[in-house]
C-alpha cells in the first residue's frame, strides 16, 4: 500500500468576499490531507487566495504537467476552478478521477434580478452531469445528497460528510478580543443573541428568521438578532427588517475567520432556517463552538442536527414552529446547556477533519 500520495484538488478557496461550502471543503481538506504527509496540489482557478503549507501548492490556472505526474484527481467544483477541465485530463491521462457532489444548482432563484444565477446554475447542472458519470468515484456530503444524486443523475456515490476546522473547536473565550469584536460590530454585550451565518440568497430561508424574529421580541424583549454573511438577498431582507419595524437586526457582512469564532461564541443560540441544504458546514461550526441550534427540517440538516438531542428541528417556512423553538430555547437554560454539551460532543466525534481525511484516502487508495 502506497504511504504518500500526489493529490490534485480542484475547488475553489475562501476569501473575505468568496466563502462558502466548496471553499470551506477544499481549504480544510488540503490542509488535512498535507497533515497526513500527502503531496497536495490545488487548482483554485481565480477564487480566493494561495495555501500555505508543507506539502502544498496552488495554481489559479491548470497545468497538464501536474495531472500527468498525480496518483488522483479530486474535483469539489465543476465550474469555479474549471474542475471540468480537470475531469478531461484526468480522464485522457489515464488517472482516477474522485467527484464531490454537494448539493443540486440552487432553485430557488427565480426573480429577474437573478437571472445571471438562473443561467450560471443551468449550465454548472449539464457540466456537473457530464463529471459524474465520468467518474470512478463519488463522495455526497450527506444522505440528502446521496438520494439526490441517484434519484436526478441516476450516479451511486460514497457518504463522506465534510468536518469543521479545527479552530472552532479549540478557540477560547479571550474577553479582551470579545469586548474587541462587539464594538467593532456595534453589538450590546447584554442582548441576547440569535447567531445566523450563511449566503443571503432564497435558498437559506432568512426571510421566515427575520419574520420569527418579529414575535420573539414580543417575548423576550433584550433579544437581537445577528445575520454574519451577504449575497443578492441582502438589501431585501434589510427593508425588510425596517417594515417591520425591527430594530435589533445587525447585518455584519462576511466577517473575517477569527470574528467569526467569536460571533458564534459571542451568541446564545444559533438558527438555520434554510430550504435546502447539502449538509450546512455553518451548523457543525455553530455545535463545534457548543451552541445549541434550531434549524429547518430538511434536506442534508437531518444528517447534521439530531432533533432534541444536539438541537431542535421545526418545519421549513413556518414562522410559528420557528419562533416557537426559538423561544422555548431562549426561555430555558437548562435546555440550552444540555443541547450545547452534546452538540460539542457529537461534532468534535463525527465531523473531525483528520479522521474525515483519513476516510477519504482510503478512498483514494481503493481507486489505485
Amino acid at each position: 500500500m502506497r504511504e504518500r500520495l500526489c493529490i490534485t484538488l480542484f475547488g475553489p478557496l475562501p476569501s473575505l468576499s468568496n466563502v462558502g461550502g466548496p471553499e470551506t471543503i477544499t481549504y480544510n481538506l488540503a490542509k488535512a490531507l498535507s497533515e497526513l504527509s500527502h503531496e497536495v496540489y490545488v487548482f483554485k482557478g481565480f477564487f480566493g487566495s494561495g495555501m500555505y503549507g508543507k506539502n502544498i501548492r496552488t495554481f489559479d490556472l491548470v497545468r497538464p504537467s501536474v495531472i500527468k505526474k498525480s496518483d488522483i484527481v479530486h474535483i469539489l467544483s465543476c465550474l469555479k476552478s474549471c474542475g471540468y477541465i480537470g475531469a478531461f485530463l484526468a480522464k485522457g491521462l489515464g488517472k482516477p478521477l474522485v467527484a464531490h457532489f454537494h448539493q443540486l444548482p440552487d432553485r430557488h432563484f427565480k426573480d429577474i434580478k437573478c437571472v445571471k444565477y438562473v443561467i450560471l446554475n443551468t449550465i454548472e447542472s449539464t457540466v456537473m452531469r457530464k463529471m459524474l458519470e465520468a467518474s470512478d468515484v463519488v463522495i455526497s456530503v450527506s444522505r440528502y445528497s446521496k438520494r439526490v444524486l441517484l434519484n436526478t443523475y441516476g450516479v451511486g456515490s460514497k457518504v463522506i460528510p465534510p468536518g469543521v476546522d479545527e479552530i472552532f473547536f479549540k478557540h477560547e473565550m479571550n474577553s479582551w478580543y470579545l469586548r474587541h469584536f462587539l464594538k467593532k460590530y456595534r453589538l450590546r454585550d447584554d442582548d441576547i443573541k440569535i447567531l445566523f451565518v450563511g449566503q443571503l440568497i432564497p435558498r437559506k430561508g432568512v426571510e421566515y428568521l427575520i419574520r420569527a424574529f418579529k414575535k420573539v421580541k414580543e417575548s423576550v424583549k433584550d433579544s437581537s438578532l445577528v445575520i454574519v454573511g451577504d449575497g443578492v438577498d441582502k438589501r431585501r431582507l434589510m427593508s425588510l427588517a425596517n417594515m417591520l419595524n425591527l430594530r435589533d437586526v445587525y447585518f455584519l457582512g462576511r466577517i473575517p475567520k477569527n470574528d467569526l469564532v467569536y460571533a458564534y461564541l459571542s451568541s446564545n443560540i444559533f438558527v438555520l432556517p434554510t430550504l435546502e441544504e447539502g449538509l450546512g458546514i455553518a451548523l457543525l461550526e455553530a455545535m463545534a463552538c457548543g451552541l445549541p441550534v434550531v434549524a429547518s427540517k430538511t434536506s442534508g440538516v437531518l444528517d447534521a442536527v439530531i432533533d432534541g438531542e444536539t438541537g431542535i428541528l421545526v418545519p421549513p417556512r413556518n414562522v410559528k414552529a420557528l419562533a416557537d423553538a426559538i423561544i422555548r430555547l431562549l426561555s430555558c437554560e437548562e435546555l440550552r446547556k444540555k443541547l450545547s454539551e452534546t452538540a460539542k460532543e457529537y461534532a468534535k466525534a463525527s465531523f473531525n477533519w483528520r479522521s474525515i481525511a483519513q476516510r477519504i484516502v482510503d478512498l483514494y487508495l481503493s481507486q489505485l
